[in-house]
Parts: C-alpha cells; sequence; structure tokens
C-alpha cells in the first residue's frame, strides 16, 4: 500500500513494543523518518531503524524532550502517533488504583485536585473486576 508518506516525519510515544512497534515498523516501510520515545529501548526497536528517545512521557518534561529531540533529529514533525499506554490498568480496572486515567496521564495532578468528569474512584466500578 502506498499511503504516499515518502520523505514524512514522524513521532511515535510508545513505539518500543506492541501496537506502538508495529506502528514504527509500518510507518517506516511507508518511507517516513520516524522518531518515537518510549522509557525503554527494546532490541525490536533498535532494529527498525527509527531513531529512539528514551524518556517517560509521565512526567512534566517528558514530552517537551521527545519533541525537542524529534526536531533537531527531523527538522519537523508532520505526524503525531500519540501510542503512549498507562502502566497498572488491572488495579485501576479493579476499582484498586489510586487515581484515575485523567490523573495518572496529568502530570502534578491528584485525587483532589482531579478535574475529571468521572473523579477519582468513581470511575473504577464501571469497569468488569
Amino acid at each position: 500500500m502506498d499511503l504516499q508518506l515518502t520523505g514524512k516525519t514522524a513521532v511515535v510515544t510508545g513505539g518500543s513494543k506492541g501496537i506502538g512497534l508495529a506502528l514504527v515498523r509500518t510507518l517506516l516501510a511507508e518511507g517516513m523518518r520516524v522518531v518515537t520515545g518510549s522509557r525503554t529501548i527494546t532490541a525490536e526497536l533498535k532494529e527498525t531503524g527509527a531513531v529512539p528517545v528514551t524518556v517517560d512521557l509521565s512526567t512534566a518534561e517528558g514530552p517537551a524532550r521527545l519533541i525537542d529531540s524529534a526536531i533537531d533529529e527531523l527538522g519537523g514533525i508532520d505526524l503525531l502517533v500519540n501510542n503512549v499506554g498507562v502502566g497498572d490498568t488491572d488495579d485501576f480496572a479493579k476499582g484498586s488504583g489510586s487515581t484515575c486515567w485523567s490523573c495518572r496521564m496529568t502530570p502534578g495532578s491528584t485525587p483532589s485536585t482531579c478535574t475529571s468528569t468521572a473523579r477519582c474512584g468513581s470511575a473504577a466500578p464501571r469497569f468488569p473486576a
């Protein structure tokens, strides 16, 4: 399939394994130049030819560091694939997590400052155990 992406640039978050790694491989096969950020760089990711950036995207400075690295490497960004995952989903789904998804994805957010419409703790019971 030719998606006419040759020469374009992409940033993929969470590209070290799973769906993110598959996306990295697909975009590279389409002729894109790819920078990917994740907490760990797997052997599989190293083999792709993408530019890996070790970064914790759950921190306040993590996303900016990834984008700065991508711009330095690529000169600009045509596509962003925000694939980064959230840890401890089993505990969260069972209601034993201490914060909601919004708090986990918002640097500096806590249950007491949560602005999510679900509010911390109230979202968990909707998930089956």
